[in-house]
Formats: structure tokens, C-alpha cells, sequence
């Protein structure tokens, strides 16, 4: 059976491979190669650097909806097209090529949490449970039926890679579930309850921003986890009358809230945050300009955050 990959982004790679090895890939479609980092360096993908170690065939189209994108994906319409973390919207004349179908693995229980950051808004609302969802790719985002969900109860702890990763092999091993029924016919989609439905948002730099004395620690410390790497987590400090960007990059949070007032105190060593109602103990931070270190180490050289 000719199978067709789409995906671009760090779940998208770890789905990959984990089903590479049972699934036969005859394509892997992903992003053209993107300038990133302080460097200015070009760089592929995570999709395409596995696809790349497996010796896979890769097709990188600026635009969807060119011709040659169609042609070249017609050549492979008698087989299934699947989709894990590619960030794009796939027009209609793409979605009705294969002839097995087009599914896309979502990282949550939909209806809930359908759109670009399902691992974030899961984390951001505190929730206790969450899973990833196979369905049937539809023209309006996350809406088609669907074909299989698992769930997985969440600690409260974990982190957006953590959990990102830990949702995409559980995507992988669900498909590997239920792939021979699903290729034999004998796997039905079943259509979302629209009334359940919640979607997300993708996040923006100033999402990160916080704003201690107003918000709750819970609240920051999930913004933590949820936020980073991208677009982080930070508070705006001063330093010789110039404004710094500070990244909070761990953190846990603190009982105790002190009397005095300020942002911030020294716990144990640690440099911690005053919170609207408790405090938030800072493991790792980042200075505006800096390198990432641990707050400890950190406070060594700038007890002015103190102040």
C-alpha cells in the first residue's frame, strides 16, 4: 500500500519514526528548507532530516495548490495520505486524491481542542486527561470523523515536550492498532459532536508576558510549562534604567508569599517570584542577551533583581 506523509514540525518527526518501520512511506511531504537561528543558517525541517536518515523520497512544495503538487500527488492516489504536525491547510483538491482516504493525527480528544496548539491550551486549562485523535481530513480544520482516540491521564507536570512527544508515539501506536482493519475497510469514521467542540490559538510572543502581582503562581507555572521553548515565558525587569526581557524556562511553585514588597526574594539560595497569591520558585531563567542558567547561579552575580 503507497503511503503518503505529511508533516513538518518535532511531533510530526517523532510520529514518523515511530511508524516507519511498519509503514511502507513512498513520500514524505514537508516545508521547503527555512533560514533559522541566530546564525541565519538554512535548515530542513525535523520531518525531513528523519525522512532523509530513512532514505525516503522528499517533496518540499512552497505552495499547495500549484499544478505540479497535484500531479506529483496523483501518482500516489491509489494508496493513503496521512498527516501529523504539519501546520499548513491542505486544499480540497488534495484531500480528495487518495483513494484509501487522507488522515490526520491530532494531539488531543477532539472535538476539544481542535486548531495549531492542542498540547499548550491542554496544559494552559490545567486539564487532567488528554489523547490523540485519527480522523478522516476534512476542508474545515479538525472537523472530520473520527476513526480512533486513546487517552492518557496527565501528573500536572509535565512540559509542552514532554508531552509532545509522548503524544505522537501514542499517535504512532494507535495507527500501527489499528492499520491492517483500517486498510481492509473494516474501520468506520464516526462524526464529532459539534456541541463539545473548543478550539485554539496559535501563541505570539507577547502571550508569554506575565504579570506576577496579577496572576495566580498555578496559572504562571502551567504558562511555563505550556510556553516553552516557543514563544516563551518572561517578565519585563529593570536594569541601569534600561528595561530587560526575562525568560522564566523552569519553574514550581512556592506556599509561602513574604511580606515585603517586590517581584522578587531569595529562597534557599533560589531566586523566587511574588504571585498574586502564593510564589513561584525559579529553577532556570534566561537574561535578555544571556545564555540560560539556573537561577542560583544566576543570583551569584545579580542580587539587583533583589532590590
Amino acid at each position: 500500500m503507497k503511503v503518503v506523509f505529511f508533516g513538518n514540525n518535532r511531533f510530526g518527526a517523532i510520529f514518523l519514526r515511530k511508524i516507519i518501520e511498519k509503514i511502507k512511506i513512498v513520500l514524505v511531504v514537508t516545508n521547503p528548507d527555512k533560514i533559522r537561528g541566530r546564525k541565519r543558517m538554512i535548515s530542513p525541517s525535523p520531518v525531513k532530516i528523519v525522512a532523509e536518515e530513512f532514505a525516503l523520497e522528499v517533496f518540499q512544495p512552497k505552495k499547495l495548490k500549484e499544478e505540479k503538487v497535484v500531479e506529483r500527488l496523483t501518482k500516489e492516489k491509489e494508496g493513503v495520505f496521512l498527516l501529523a504536525g504539519f501546520g499548513r491547510i491542505i486544499p480540497k483538491e488534495l484531500i480528495d486524491i487518495p483513494q484509501k482516504g487522507f488522515l490526520n493525527i491530532h494531539p488531543s480528544l477532539l472535538p476539544k481542542y481542535r486548531g495549531p496548539s492542542p498540547i499548550q491550551a491542554v496544559i494552559l486549562a490545567g486539564e487532567r486527561k488528554t489523547g490523540v485523535s485519527i480522523h478522516f481530513l476534512s476542508e474545515e480544520v479538525d472537523k472530520g470523523d473520527i476513526i480512533s482516540q486513546k487517552e492518557i491521564i496527565l501528573n500536572g507536570k509535565e512540559t509542552y515536550l514532554e508531552l509532545e512527544e509522548k503524544l505522537a508515539n501514542l499517535g504512532g501506536d494507535l495507527l500501527l492498532s489499528i492499520w491492517d482493519d483500517f486498510l481492509q475497510g473494516k474501520v468506520r469514521g464516526k462524526k464529532q459532536d459539534e456541541v463539545k467542540a473548543s478550539y485554539t490559538k496559535k501563541f505570539v510572543f507577547t502571550d508569554g508576558e506575565i504579570f506576577p502581582h496579577q496572576e495566580k503562581a498555578e496559572e504562571i507555572e502551567r504558562k511555563v510549562r505550556a510556553l516553552n521553548p516557543e514563544p516563551g515565558v518572561f517578565l519585563k525587569v529593570k536594569k541601569n534604567n534600561q528595561v530587560k526581557i526575562l525568560k522564566i524556562l523552569e519553574s514550581e511553585i512556592l506556599e509561602k508569599k513574604p511580606v515585603e514588597k517586590g517581584k522578587f526574594f531569595e529562597e534557599n539560595g533560589w531566586l523566587a517570584l511574588v504571585c498574586q497569591d502564593k510564589s513561584l520558585l525559579i529553577k532556570k531563567l534566561q537574561l535578555e542577551g544571556k545564555k540560560p542558567i539556573e537561577s542560583k547561579e544566576f543570583l551569584k552575580g545579580n542580587k539587583w533583581l533583589l532590590d
